[in-house]
C-alpha cells in the first residue's frame, strides 16, 4: 500500500488497483482532447505545429490517454500541476494499466514520449519541476532478430500481388528497390522524382538521418521503376513524391511495412521477415562479395562497427566444418542430440513399446520396457 499523491486530499491506493472506476463521472473517467491538461498543453501543441498536423494529433491523444490513465489512478480529474509530483510508481502503474488495457510496449513508449515532450515544455515555460518523470524508467522494448531473406523468398515476395494494376507496379517496384538499395522505409517514403539520376543508374538519397549517400541501381529495379512511373496517375514533375498513395500524396513508411506485412502473411513467412531484412540482405551480399567494411557502411549510410555483424556471421559459416560430428561439437550439440541410435517413447499406449536406447556413460545398449 502506498500513497498516490494528487492535488487533491491524499488517498491510499494499491499499485495493482488500476482498473476503472465504475463509480467516476464520465467526463473525469474520459476528458476529450481539450480538455487534457489545461491551461499548457494546447499552448506546447501549437508550438510544435511545424512537426505536422497528424504528429500533433497524436499527441493529443496521447496526453489524453495518460490524464485518462491517472484520473482511473486518482479517482478524480487531475490538473497540470500534478505532473510535477508523477514519480516512478506512479509511472509503473500507469504502464501496468495501459498494458492490461491491450496496449504494446511500443504504444506506452510513444505515449510516455509525448509526456515527457510535454514534461519539458512545463519545466521550461511554467517553472515545474518534473524531473521525476523524465527520469522515471520506462519498460524496455524487445528486439527481433530480423532474418535476411534469400533470393527464393524475395522472388515469392515480388510475385504477390494486390490492387489496382499501378498499385501493383508501385509495391513490385519498392520492393526490388529496397531490396536493391537497403533503404530503410522513411528514406524509401522521402524519395522524389528528382532524386534519380539522369540514366536512372542510381539514387540520391538526401532526405535522411543517415549519411547521405549515392545507391546504384540494377537493370531489374530501373525495369520495375519505369513500369511504374509509365502507369502511375500523375504527371512526372521533378518535385513530386516518386512513391504515391491511391489519394495521390506521398506514401508513408507505415504503408510501407503493411504492405509488406500483406505479402509476408499470405505467403506464411515468419514475423522476423520485415522490411529491414531487405536491408540485412544486402549488407550479407556485399559482404560476401569481399567488399570492405568501409564499401558496406557507405552503401547503408551507417557507421563501420554498424556493419561488422555481416563479417561476424561471414566467418562462422565459412570457418564451421562440414563433417556432421565436427559441426554438432562446435554448436555444442550432445552426442545423444545428434541422434545415436535414440529412440522416442510415444506416450500413447498403443505405440509404447521395447525401445533402445543408447546411453552416453555405459556403451553398452541395454532393453527399457515401457
Amino acid at each position: 500500500m502506498r500513497q498516490l499523491r494528487s492535488t487533491g486530499a491524499r488517498k491510499s491506493v494499491s499499485p495493482e488497483a488500476v482498473a476503472i472506476k465504475p463509480n467516476a463521472p464520465e467526463d473525469a473517467r474520459r476528458p476529450t482532447c481539450a480538455q487534457a491538461f489545461q491551461p499548457g498543453a494546447e499552448t506546447w501543441l501549437a508550438g510544435i505545429s511545424a512537426a505536422g498536423s497528424s504528429t500533433v494529433d497524436c499527441y493529443r491523444r496521447d496526453l489524453r490517454d495518460f490524464e485518462q490513465a491517472l484520473s482511473f489512478l486518482f479517482g478524480h480529474a487531475v490538473r497540470t500541476e500534478v505532473i510535477g509530483r508523477i514519480d516512478q510508481p506512479d509511472v509503473d502503474a500507469v504502464v501496468r494499466h495501459w498494458l492490461s488495457a491491450g496496449a504494446s510496449v511500443g504504444t506506452v513508449l510513444r505515449r510516455f514520449s509525448a509526456v515527457r515532450g510535454f514534461a519539458g515544455y512545463l519545466s521550461r515555460a511554467m517553472e515545474i519541476d518534473c524531473s521525476a518523470i523524465l527520469s522515471a524508467r520506462l519498460p524496455q522494448m524487445s528486439r527481433i532478430d530480423r532474418q535476411p531473406v534469400g533470393d527464393e523468398t524475395l522472388n515469392e515476395l515480388a510475385s504477390v500481388e494486390h490492387g489496382k494494376a499501378w498499385i501493383r507496379a508501385r509495391n513490385h517496384a519498392l520492393l526490388l528497390l529496397q531490396a536493391d538499395t537497403g533503404l530503410t522505409t522513411a528514406e524509401m517514403a522521402s524519395l522524389d522524382w528528382s532524386s534519380l539520376l539522369d540514366d536512372w543508374a542510381g539514387i540520391a538519397v538526401t532526405k535522411t538521418v543517415l549519411a547521405i549517400r549515392i545507391v546504384p541501381l540494377s537493370p531489374p529495379a530501373r525495369e520495375a521503376l519505369a513500369r511504374y512511373g509509365s502507369i502511375a496517375p500523375s504527371v512526372w514533375f521533378p518535385t513530386r513524391p516518386l512513391f504515391i498513395n491511391s489519394r495521390g500524396r506521398r506514401i508513408t513508411s507505415r504503408s510501407i511495412q503493411l504492405a509488406f506485412s500483406r505479402r509476408r502473411t499470405e505467403l506464411g513467412l515468419p514475423t522476423a521477415v520485415c522490411p529491414m531484412s531487405l536491408r540485412h540482405r544486402l549488407g550479407e551480399k556485399l559482404a560476401a562479395e569481399g567488399n570492405p567494411p568501409a564499401i558496406v557502411a557507405g552503401r547503408l549510410g551507417v557507421s563501420v562497427h554498424s556493419v561488422k555483424r555481416y563479417y561476424a556471421e561471414l566467418r562462422h559459416r565459412r570457418t564451421l566444418p562440414s563433417n556432421r560430428k565436427t559441426r554438432s561439437r562446435c554448436l555444442g550439440l550432445t552426442a545423444a542430440r545428434r541422434g545415436k541410435r535414440r529412440r522416442v517413447i510415444w506416450p500413447i499406449p498403443t505405440l509404447c513399446k521395447t525401445v533402445r536406447v543408447a546411453s552416453l556413460r555405459d556403451p553398452t545398449n541395454r532393453e527399457v520396457q515401457s
